[in-house]
């Protein structure tokens, strides 16, 4: 499990690209169990903003259905809160949130995160990664890679809210933080190397 103090300590001792919470586990009868929130915001051109870009159907939670470039382009139109001009060029503000939960199943915290664009989720992962990691490239189909990070990555249920998201799978996650030369405690220098292990792929960086 993720111990209060041990998260404290991390928020105390490392410098994320975002704003960082500390939540109670809801799972956990005990309260003994915590979990981290870490909000980024981010800056992107318009001509970032891909026509297409999927989000969630509100009314039917696990359902998605594309959005229209015509509704896209009306939502750029109508939503002058997030607009930022730059000497004439206009930006728009991605949220990134990033979720770091332990599993007991596979005796690893593991890292959940997604993209919201106009408070609207995006469910494409492979534009959701060219956004938020600048060094991340689509996987070939014709490649057998799938021991690179950016192949872990894919779409689940959140533990906590069954709500589509996507995260690291953790599969390898304890045998690799093993071969670092760490068990299966989490404590601050292993919450700490293992965010600078998987963090990065999915853009969420700590100094």
């Amino acid at each position: 499990m993720l111990h209060q103090h041990v998260l404290t300590a991390l928020g105390k001792s490392v410098h994320f690209n975002g704003t960082y919470l500390i939540h109670r586990d809801p799972r956990d009868t005990d309260a003994n169990s915590y979990y981290a929130e870490i909000t980024s915001y981010r800056t992107i051109p318009s001509t970032s903003i891909q026509p297409g870009a999927s989000k969630v159907d509100q009314k039917q939670q696990s359902d998605f259905e594309l959005e229209s470039e015509s509704e896209l382009e009306k939502t750029e139109n109508d939503s002058a809160n997030c607009a930022i001009t730059f000497d004439g060029w206009i930006s728009f503000s991605l949220r990134i949130k990033y979720e770091i939960i332990y599993s007991a199943a596979f005796s690893t915290p593991v890292l959940y995160f997604d993209a919201y664009f106009q408070d609207q989720l995006i469910v494409d992962i492979d534009y959701v990664l060219r956004l938020i990691s600048p060094d991340y490239h689509p996987p070939h189909n014709n490649i057998d890679d799938f021991g690179s990070l950016q192949n872990m990555i894919t779409q689940t249920m959140h533990p906590l809210t069954n709500l589509p998201c996507f995260f690291i799978h953790p599969c390898q996650m304890a045998s690799v933080m093993k071969q670092l030369g760490l068990d299966d405690q989490v404590t601050l220098e292993y919450l700490t190397l293992w965010i600078n292990t998987y963090g990065p792929v999915v853009g969420l960086y700590c100094v």
